[in-house]
């Protein structure tokens, strides 16, 4: 059992460092990368189809396991004997599949929890079933009816947890690599050898993703990727429950885990339901995002929140095989922490949630306040020196960081006006949201540059439509007084 596992690690490891090149080229072929800009913290084009390097090395290294192997060595058991490693195995290649299409199509986020229930659903129907679950202390807790629940909710918001934290480069490679250590731990804790494998090459893979993944990175795990472990690290724990010595029993041990990425997501749900904009809605208030605004390095940031998760591993294992005594402690040191995580990303209080600059939301909010008098008084503007106090004022009043208006006019560019807002330390290292608009008056062409302090990766739609409005206005204006 010893030899399979190591092999199984190995394999994965050694297909995955000869994949991951080759996707990474592949990606930037394709066009499949990640832009600089918006919320994310890469300077430079990467690509995104780490997912893809991690899938085909597990599944290359499952098939010589219980194919090739087996072929030569009789008493390892084959895959069609293992009823479970099915809906495992599928369930894993069609959440893959899922990231994979949002990687290069950009699904929208209903149809993407539709499809992932949908994946949840199946996997529970080809058997991976939760039925109960063992708290220490408390004894076990039978699910019941509400076992299909349990089991639906538990796949999908894994998945989704396991998206949501991936943010940095490493970390959610990071997070995954401690978690399947500590799946590991149980899957030998509870004597299922075939799960021993299946985590060993899941390690395996990880642990080669992350020398491509560290910052700086040269490839990331993409949706696909995200998709596909957020599965297994939900697939792999119900996998092991149905075949432990109390089948369907699940270890409470298997949440420990994975405490950082729930408590992110938890967070960010509860702060897009405080802001009021959708819980799919992409932001800047994640605890590594907090972390870096804080000054941190994202090295520094991978390695903290990396530690701070490894040790929530190494309390569930002692969850598991400790005595009362020993639990009881864990349990404290464990809420001390959450406690200590939240400190370092300042959130004190839900209040803290809500970020402390002007968010997009307070910014549309000035923008309808301040358009009505501004549109009136740059029509009536009487010179252009008028008109530029009139938009130096508005920039002000609606806490712009910077506007720029440009025009090119019979081959030439120039820049006609520019606003810039103070700045402290402080302000430099806050998220901003830029968008530009263009406006043609005969034969000139002017570009419209407003730029913000927003947690937010996206213009709201009323005030994109708002800035339209005020980029026609003030081109129209301009143009036919001071530029024709």
């Amino acid at each position: 059992m010893l030899i399979n596992s190591l092999l199984s690690f190995v394999l994965a490891a050694v297909f995955c460092l000869l994949l991951t090149p080759a996707f990474r080229r592949l990606g930037m072929k394709m066009g499949v990368y990640s832009t600089p800009g918006d919320r994310r913290v890469n300077s430079s084009p990467i690509p995104r189809l780490g997912g893809a390097s991690i899938f085909i090395s597990f599944l290359l290294t499952l098939l010589v396991i219980f194919y090739a192997k087996d072929f030569f060595y009789r008493d390892l058991p084959q895959i069609a004997k293992q009823s479970l490693l099915l809906p495992l195995f599928l369930g894993g290649a069609c959440a893959w599949l899922l990231g994979l299409l949002d990687d290069i199509r950009h699904i929208r986020a209903r149809y993407k929890l539709l499809i992932q229930i949908a994946v949840a659903v199946g996997a529970y129907l080809l058997g991976l079933q939760v039925h109960a679950i063992h708290i220490p202390i408390l004894g076990i807790l039978n699910l019941g009816d509400y076992s299909w629940l349990f089991t639906v909710l538990w796949i999908v918001g894994t998945i989704n947890a396991v998206n949501f934290i991936d943010g940095i480069d490493g970390l959610c490679s990071g997070i995954a690599l401690c978690a399947f250590l500590g799946i590991l731990y149980l899957a030998t804790f509870s004597g299922v050898d075939t799960g021993v494998i299946v985590c060993c090459a899941l390690i395996g893979c990880t642990l080669a993703f992350l020398i491509f993944n560290f910052q700086p990175a040269s490839i990331f795990l993409g949706d696909s990727g995200a998709y596909f472990l957020g599965f297994m690290l939900a697939a792999l724990p119900v996998f092991i429950a149905a075949k432990g010595p109390l089948p369907g029993v699940f270890h409470i041990s298997f949440i420990i885990f994975l405490i950082v990425p729930f408590l992110d997501t938890s967070l960010a749900v509860l702060r897009r339901l405080i802001l009021g904009v959708p819980i799919s809605a992409p932001d800047r208030g994640h605890l590594h995002h907090r972390l870096l605004d804080g000054g941190y390095t994202q090295k520094r940031v991978t390695a903290t929140i990396s530690f701070i998760s490894l040790a929530f591993v190494i309390a569930g294992v002692i969850v598991v095989s400790g005595n009362r005594w020993q639990i009881m402690p864990v349990l404290v040191i464990s809420a001390g922490a959450v406690y200590l995580l939240l400190r370092l990303c300042d959130i004190n209080s839900l209040k803290d949630l809500k970020p402390a600059h002007v968010s997009n939301i307070s910014k549309a909010v000035l923008m309808r306040r301040y358009a009505p008098a501004f549109l009136h008084d740059m029509v009536c503007a009487g010179d252009w020196p008028h008109a530029q106090k009139i938009l130096d004022e508005f920039s002000r009043n609606t806490k712009m960081h910077t506007v720029t208006i440009t025009c090119q006019k019979n081959g030439n560019h120039n820049v006609v006006w520019n606003w810039r807002a103070e700045q402290d330390t402080l302000s430099r290292r806050r998220p901003q949201l830029c968008k530009t608009y263009e406006v043609s008056r005969d034969n000139a062409f002017y570009q419209f540059y407003f730029c913000w302090d927003s947690e937010y990766s996206n213009v709201r739609k009323d005030m994109d439509a708002l800035l339209e409005v005020i980029s026609e206005t003030i081109g129209k204006s301009c143009h036919e007084k001071f530029f024709s």
